[in-house]
């Protein structure tokens, strides 16, 4: 049974070191002196502002240095286009958020390569997935440190740390076979065939024939970018395949993880 450590607000206490207190308890066991650290977290999206804060990120950086571990900020590009869609357009976006290495005291590395096309195979006995394309950065530490903020997500519910690990730490084709059984529907009573969809799609799956949006699912990847920006609420995920999703996330997370048995920490 793992440790679970709580910290509350308080007005006596500055956050950096109610950060330094919880890193005390959770980290020093997980890092040894030398060992390359990757800190897992999400650094935004360009003029959001759902993400942990750098200033909060660095006394985590600053304690792993501390005891020894060389740590670097990371995480992979996204499915779906807009500012993390590759390695580059995700590190300006990084930058924009606050996340310099000057200030953060480390690298930021996108762990997946230029285009997400960077992983490793890992095999899985799983109830949907026998095998898991891990970014391959995660595959190369010696640690890994998971910070993860709680968010309400359209498809998952809830996302947290399994999503953070089991989407957020695998290639473009890892997250594919993840999100493959989330493919939306059009409804045509909605569609005005206004073309939004059509325009945001980064796969070229969607083309309006007729005046209404028409989904080629030989080329959807199911990453509901479509779903997300259609203005008239026209597309949606299937149902039946949210809970699938769920737990082809768990058993992704779990793929990953097996690589880090004490070397782990959230």
């Amino acid at each position: 049974m793992s440790q679970v450590f709580f910290s509350s607000l308080n007005k006596h206490l500055r956050w950096d070191q109610m950060i330094i207190n919880i890193c005390e308890k959770i980290i020093p066991n997980t890092i040894k002196s030398g060992d390359l650290v990757a800190v897992k977290l999400h650094m935004g999206e360009r003029g959001g502002g759902t993400f942990i804060k750098p200033s909060l990120i660095k006394p985590i950086v600053d304690f792993i240095k501390n005891i020894g571990g060389e740590p670097f900020l990371t995480d992979t590009s996204t499915l779906y286009r807009r500012s993390r869609g590759n390695a580059i357009e995700y590190l300006k976006t990084a930058l924009l958020n606050g996340f310099s290495p000057e200030f953060i005291g480390c690298p930021i590395i996108i762990a997946d390569g230029l285009n997400g096309e960077s992983e490793v195979e890992v095999s899985f006995n799983g109830k949907h997935l026998s095998k898991v394309y891990v970014a391959s950065t995660f595959m190369a530490v010696d640690s890994l440190i998971v910070v993860s903020h709680g968010k309400g997500h359209r498809l998952c519910g809830f996302g947290g740390s399994i999503k953070n690990v089991g989407m957020g730490c695998l290639s473009q084709k890892g997250k594919i076979l993840i999100h493959k059984v989330s493919q939306p529907k059009v409804n045509i009573e909605k569609c005005v065939g206004c073309g939004t969809c059509e325009k945001q799609c980064r796969w070229n799956a969607i083309k309006l024939i007729n005046g209404l949006a028409n989904i080629n699912y030989e080329k959807c990847v199911g990453c509901l970018d479509c779903f997300i920006v259609c203005p008239f609420e026209a597309v949606s995920p299937p149902e039946h395949g949210k809970e699938e999703v769920l737990i082809r996330l768990a058993e992704a997370a779990a793929a990953v993880l097996k690589k880090f048995k004490g070397k782990l920490a959230f």
